[in-house]
């Protein structure tokens, strides 16, 4: 009977069939494995707080060190950075490696590289997967470092053949305006690895260089040929940059009752946000609620704020966020304290030392332009400026964000590539999720 389960929780979970997995559930609620893998999914459909009820059961358990780690990675994922840290320093504290990974990315994610190149360094000598390489290529790329970049990246592959070293040495070849060379490593990546990623790396390559036509025609080829949900998420992307609002609802709405639902009813709700038509923008974001789905906490300040209304939920539970708190009440100098305190003389997106940023502040104003902005349907206005010897390391953009549809600056900084946007937005990719470790069972 148990084997018999235990298939049909491998079925469930290849489909990522949240109600099959629930149904199981129901039935061996005391099942430690079981109870593990409705948590995993429930967090992979966004309901957090479900999820986090059943892992922090499981922390009793002998499963103890798995739970804790899906709760810094869910931690992590709304926001909550520090509780993410507690999870994964205290599993660190046994030798777990896949923790060190993930506190590493995390840094990595905060600006934090050195203390990022001392966690990886400290796994990457029994690191048999190469990704440990790949993200310390990532973090020589934000150092402006390529050789040493395209070496990490080059070395993972040797190690393990594994396409995310393939996508990682198109992304960088795509930053440094090689399109051809990162062209040919996306094609390998579907043509010679068969992982999808690739092909929806061509479309957003194409995208981002205003071959509208091309980026479309890829996405429905993925559609048509895998049916592929993520490609209807993308293709209402293009549709909102080119003002097709309509026909961008219709896509992203196609992905409502599915496994990726989350990810539908975010891009929906910034969609209106954008369009400042805050009424439609609540009544999605009460249907995701009504779902116990998570919605990030500046995207329900933004509508509270405009329509001056209280969504039926515990606001206490949200993390405190610098970006939550300016968009309930924006004030510009704590604006320039936040910048001067992330990103002046500290770490690898900090200013040129010649610079005041207190002046520049006020000065880049006049560069917050159309023409400036990128075209990619995100929450926040983002920008990207052309500013010679902006960084430490000689970057020659800035990347500036405001609150949407305003000119008030939340952050910014200077980057190397004026491509730095396009892997801003958060990834579902399964193809992603090789493991860092040796594999082990759940007992």
């Amino acid at each position: 009977m148990k084997k018999f389960m235990y298939g049909l929780l491998t079925k469930a979970k290849k489909e990522k069939d949240l109600k099959m997995i629930e149904s199981i559930y129901n039935g061996n609620k005391y099942d430690s494995i079981i109870k593990f893998e409705y948590a995993k999914m429930l967090n992979y459909y966004g309901k957090y707080n479900e999820g986090n009820a059943l892992l922090l059961e499981l922390l009793e358990s002998r499963n103890a060190d798995y739970a804790m780690l899906e709760l810094g990675k869910a931690e992590q994922a709304v926001g909550n950075i520090s509780k993410a840290r507690d999870y994964y320093n205290t599993l660190i504290k046994k030798g777990d490696s896949a923790a060190i990974y993930k506190l590493a990315k995390l840094e990595i994610n905060q600006n934090n590289p050195e203390e990022a190149r001392k966690l990886l360094m400290s796994i990457i000598n029994f690191d048999k997967s190469g990704l440990a390489r790949i993200e310390l290529g990532k973090l020589e790329s934000n150092l402006g470092n390529n050789n040493k970049a395209r070496g990490h990246f080059k070395t993972a592959l040797n190690i393990n053949k594994t396409p995310i070293a393939k996508i990682a040495l198109g992304r960088l070849e795509r930053n440094l305006g090689n399109f051809e060379e990162a062209k040919r490593f996306f094609k390998s990546v579907y043509e010679d690895d068969m992982f999808l990623s690739g092909k929806f790396e061509l479309g957003r390559l194409a995208f981002t260089l205003g071959e509208i036509e091309d980026a479309k025609r890829i996405f429905k080829e993925i559609q048509k040929d895998h049916d592929n949900l993520q490609a209807y998420l993308e293709l209402g992307k293009v549709e909102a940059s080119l003002g097709n609002y309509e026909e961008a609802k219709d896509y992203f709405l196609k992905c409502i009752d599915t496994p990726i639902e989350r990810f539908a009813y975010h891009i929906l709700i910034v969609l209106y946000i954008k369009q400042q038509k805050y009424e439609e923008a609540f009544i999605y974001t009460k249907e995701a609620i009504d779902k116990k789905i998570w919605i990030n906490s500046d995207l329900l300040i933004d509508i509270g704020k405009h329509l001056n209304v209280f969504f039926d939920l515990d606001y206490t539970t949200f993390p405190s966020l610098y970006s939550v708190d300016q968009l309930a009440d924006y004030d510009p100098y704590l604006a320039i304290d936040h910048i001067d305190y992330r990103h002046v003389g500290c770490d690898s997106s900090s200013f040129s030392s010649n610079i005041d940023v207190y002046k520049l502040f006020n000065d880049i104003q006049k560069d917050l332009t159309e023409a400036n902005k990128t075209r990619r349907l995100s929450y926040s206005d983002v920008y990207i400026i052309p500013y010679p010897n902006a960084g430490t390391y000689g970057q020659n953009h800035i990347k500036v964000i405001t609150i949407p549809n305003t000119k008030d600056i939340i952050t910014m900084y200077p980057i190397f590539s004026m491509y730095d946007y396009i892997d801003d937005e958060e990834t579902f990719d399964e193809e992603s999720n090789i493991s860092l470790t040796k594999k082990r069972n759940l007992v």
